[in-house]
């Protein structure tokens, strides 16, 4: 039987290890990264990713194996638009209900705990959208 995470995984290793689906999970994070147009392919189980940059990104290759290991240049970048979306689907999730003041300094002291800037976690925010991530029980 398949559920939905109620509590996401700490890290990205962690929930390419929890879904069903690895690779949906890479591609949702690289278009919520805005790293412009994101290709991938599979071989065996081996997947490659690719990315041609745009005017505000960098070529991205990335690799995942059947083991659900994820490897590249842009790993821990993606790492932390994972914590970035964790952070919005659990402990920013009540922010909407504070007066604006309130929800933007939540907001602030999230991106300096994360060490990036409020830019960086708006353009997240405008850009996830929310994939269905299926563990097994």
């Amino acid at each position: 039987m398949e559920k939905m995470w109620i509590n996401p995984p700490a890290n990205l290793a962690e929930a390419l290890k929890a879904t069903d689906d690895p690779a949906a999970l890479v591609r949702n994070l690289l278009q919520a990264a805005r790293h412009g147009v994101a290709t991938s392919t599979e071989r065996n189980g081996y997947w490659s990713f690719k990315v041609d940059p745009d005017e505000n990104s960098q070529a991205t290759d990335l690799k995942l194996t059947p083991d659900k290991t994820l490897s590249g240049a842009s790993r821990d970048q993606l790492e932390t638009v994972y914590q970035v979306v964790r952070g919005i689907e659990t402990e920013l999730t009540e922010a909407t209900l504070l007066p604006p003041h309130m929800r933007q300094a939540r907001i602030t002291r999230f991106c300096e705990r994360l060490g990036i800037s409020v830019d960086f976690f708006s353009s997240i925010l405008q850009n996830w959208e929310k994939p269905n991530l299926q563990t097994r029980t």
